[in-house]
């Protein structure tokens, strides 16, 4: 298959710009200011790219419905650098490579009509195809120089060529540049050892270049020290500016050559009496189950003897949850295997009212055990996921009566919204205000003795710098020493303020902005104003 080497040289250039860009936002920098403007630069190459292929200009390169895919990551990305929590952060990261994926889908190919199968088989076919790439980049760059070196042929024989391959060979480097460029990257290593062999044979010549460097102010320890950490450094950079520009060119060559799965599944044409036969059975039990909860609910069944509410409540609610799980794959399933029937679509109907009630009774049990046991991330996550499935359930309901509905992009677009409204958040910081308003009032009612307390006390102090503007008071510390926790509280402050002098040390040795967190920056201005430090 032949290479075209204008367009061909242009992605070679904009991934190498794109893994040196790459670096700079995300070298020991997770949650920075420059997150953010990395998924910006994510989006804007590939709208670049996308332009460049067909011809359009930048702001027409993608089709409208892509914006919100856009938007979606961008809003992700500003999430993630104003928050401390590490889950949150972790869960942010994920959901923007899932969203990205969907955005290149949607950008690249028709999915009007496409299933929801095919979109989730199609999701994944991009994740794992573009293993199948990884010579591609070495492929076409030698078909790169193996064409200017044909041009130059040519430009030296006297011939004029008005081809792409000609406006590649203007465009390339000099050759005394080239030589300029290859010296310097010889000199550098060689330095790097010339220098620290030298430092090492005399002490004088040693403290002289470890003069010149503490002067700088660009470390503050010996010469052999810094060489080891700069050649770290050197080959952990190396390592993420392959990985990024390997991933951008792998992922741009499958969206532009590779194939999706084809929509020729057997679709809603097999006998509807056998899902009618299993999911009436299903559906009877299910039907029996909510009744028992509705009786639950009033209070008109009694619990198991010796079971607390709140035992009763943790013992079922992720049995619930992934009964609720099963249920979206049998209605999903049917939908999509079996040809219509009004019975089936009443079964299906009835097992999403089902659905329904499992999941507000999963969310009592988890309030009751929140009100037992207090909030924690996991608990508030639980909390996101079911209003998710719940949500989740109308397109669901809408699906069995218009098969035609477009089911993924409600999905997405559903649990997308709530993700976001989830990310925003701050869970940390809700986890710390409910959980210190409780400890008021059971202070008020209970008193400061007993474990429970000090148990309270070490969870709080546990939690990210989200949690600063809750922690990092007078009250907090006044019931810390009512609860005789002074000492521990005072030990968790000085070890946040290690942390925080670590990260404004580290913050002010690198680019000042770059790593800059929103939450981080607000629990140092909080700590630093701290009377007794």
């Amino acid at each position: 298959m032949g290479v075209n080497i204008n367009n061909t040289g242009f992605y070679l250039r904009g991934c190498a710009l794109y893994s040196i860009f790459y670096v700079f936002c995300l070298y020991h920098n997770p949650s920075g200011i420059t997150f953010p403007l990395f998924v910006a630069g994510t989006i804007v190459m590939f709208r670049l790219f996308a332009a460049r292929r067909n011809g359009l200009q930048f702001r027409n390169a993608v089709p409208h419905e892509c914006i919100f895919y856009e938007a979606a990551v961008l809003l992700l990305g500003i999430s993630t650098c104003i928050t401390d929590c590490i889950p949150m952060i972790i869960l942010n990261k994920l959901a923007i490579f899932v969203l990205m994926n969907c955005y290149f889908l949607c950008a690249v190919y028709t999915t009007g009509g496409w299933s929801f199968a095919k979109h989730l088989c199609s999701v994944m076919r991009i994740i794992i195809g573009c293993l199948e790439f990884i010579p591609k980049p070495f492929h076409d760059a030698y078909e790169c120089r193996k064409a200017l070196k044909a041009a130059r042929s040519s430009s030296d024989s006297g011939n004029t060529d008005n081809s792409d391959v000609a406006k590649m060979h203007r465009l390339s480097i000099s050759p005394m540049a080239k030589s300029i460029l290859l010296g310097i990257l010889i000199a550098v290593p060689l330095l790097l050892i010339v220098v620290w062999l030298l430092a090492g044979a005399d002490a004088i010549f040693g403290n002289i270049i470890s003069d010149i460097f503490n002067y700088l102010s660009v470390l503050n320890f010996d010469i052999i020290d810094m060489f080891n950490d700069i050649i770290s450094d050197l080959y952990v950079i190396l390592l993420m500016g392959v990985f990024a520009f390997m991933a951008a060119f792998c992922t741009w060559s499958f969206l532009c050559e590779g194939h999706m799965p084809s929509d020729n599944h057997v679709s809603a044409v097999h006998n509807p009496v056998t899902a009618i036969t299993f999911t009436g059975i299903l559906c009877f039990v299910y039907v029996l189950f909510c009744l028992v909860q509705f009786a639950g609910m009033t209070g008109a069944a009694a619990l198991p003897s010796g079971c607390t509410y709140a035992e009763y409540a943790r013992s079922g609610f992720f049995q619930l949850l992934f009964v609720c799980i099963i249920n979206i794959i049998i209605v999903l399933a049917c939908l999509h295997y079996y040809r219509v029937s009004r019975a089936l679509n009443v079964i299906l109907t009835i097992i999403c009212g089902c659905t329904y009630i499992m999941t507000f009774s999963s969310a009592l049990r988890m309030i009751m055990y929140i009100k037992a046991y207090n909030l924690t991330f996991l608990r508030i996550s639980v909390l996101w996921a079911l209003a998710a499935i719940a949500v989740i359930m109308i397109g669901i309901l809408i699906n069995i009566f218009r098969r035609n509905f477009n089911l993924f992009g409600y999905f997405v677009t559903a649990v997308t919204i709530i993700f976001v409204m989830f990310s925003f958040s701050r869970p940390d910081y809700v986890t710390a205000r409910y959980n210190y308003s409780a400890m008021q009032r059971r202070l008020a009612s209970e008193g400061y003795n007993g474990p429970d307390v000090r148990n309270d006390i070490i969870h709080l102090t546990g939690l990210s710098f989200d949690a600063a503007p809750i922690l990092m008071n007078s009250g907090f510390e006044n019931m810390c020493r009512k609860a005789e926790s002074d000492s521990y509280y005072k030990n968790c402050l000085m070890e946040w303020g290690c942390k925080l002098d670590a990260n404004e040390m580290d913050r002010k040795r690198a680019v000042p902005l770059r790593t800059f967190n929103l939450s981080r920056y607000t629990a140092l201005c909080r700590y630093k104003g701290l009377n007794h430090y």
